[in-house]
């Protein structure tokens, strides 16, 4: 009798253990599958945002011809064709949903590197945002101060305006150009100089 209590005792602990081993095995193999199908949705997520910043950029690579005026580079008409381009849709919809999840889903050097990915993405939309902004602000200009029945000062309108875009514009247009190119790789589309 006290036997069969004994081995009672033993088979209710072994079928303790290999149950905790069981439901331990199941939650560990549901977590890998989760991370793995996380890093799937950042990876193809971050892809489809490179391919659609790399179509944006050979339409904008169209108009290289008019950048290089005197063999130098002009930011200004770059920022211009920038500009008259739409911007695609960058989406963050796997790395908003999995926000959570990230530091446990990647070490610390990809999570940092995933970071500046998505950070640039938003760079840009915020660079693009910006060049819309002083074009329709250098277009509006003058236009309040001199109506445009002034014949006269329109040619000066035209001067301000234009430096007045191009002394933001460069800077904007050189940024948004260094960014792009490190997110879909520089060799994706050559500027070629004209010298």
């Amino acid at each position: 009798m006290l036997s069969n209590i004994i081995y009672l005792i033993i088979g209710a602990l072994i079928g303790g253990i290999t149950g905790f081993g069981f439901d331990w095995l199941k939650a560990h193999r549901e977590s890998k599958r989760i991370n793995k199908s996380v890093i799937t949705l950042i990876n193809l997520e971050i892809e489809k945002n490179k391919t659609l910043l790399k179509d944006f950029w050979e339409i904008v690579s169209k108009h290289e011809s008019s950048w290089f005026e005197n063999n130098q580079f002009q930011y200004d008409t770059l920022a211009n064709v920038i500009n008259d381009v739409p911007m695609p849709i960058i989406n963050k919809i796997a790395w908003d949903k999995n926000f959570n999840m990230l530091p446990s889903v990647y070490k610390s050097k990809q999570l940092k590197s995933i970071w500046n990915t998505y950070e640039n993405f938003e760079l840009l939309n915020q660079l693009k945002e910006h060049l819309f902004f002083i074009t329709n602000k250098s277009d509006n200009f003058l236009k309040i101060e001199y109506p445009s029945n002034k014949k006269g000062l329109d040619i000066i309108r035209d001067i301000i305006k234009s430096q007045y875009f191009k002394d933001d514009a460069r800077e904007l247009a050189q940024k948004f150009k260094e960014i792009i190119e490190s997110l879909i790789g520089s060799n994706s589309v050559k500027f070629i100089n004209k010298t």
